[in-house]
């Protein structure tokens, strides 16, 4: 199975999660985001939507 990204903190394939600064990071879950992110870091990147970090589904044709 390919998957569409690698996780920054785990290295586990997902093709779910979130998206750090447009891409720079990439985490798996919650767990993987809090070992470097605090939920109210990442709330500031996200910004009500704004930002460029985010959570996501990557559809199966995206994958690499």
């Amino acid at each position: 199975m390919t998957h569409a990204h690698k996780c920054t903190a785990c290295g586990a394939g997902m093709n779910e999660g979130y998206v750090i600064n447009g891409g720079e990071e990439y985490y798996c879950s919650d767990e993987c985001l809090h070992k470097h992110i605090t939920p109210a870091e990442f709330d500031e990147l996200y910004d009500d939507g704004d930002g460029d970090s985010y959570w996501t589904e990557w559809e199966e044709e995206e994958a690499v």
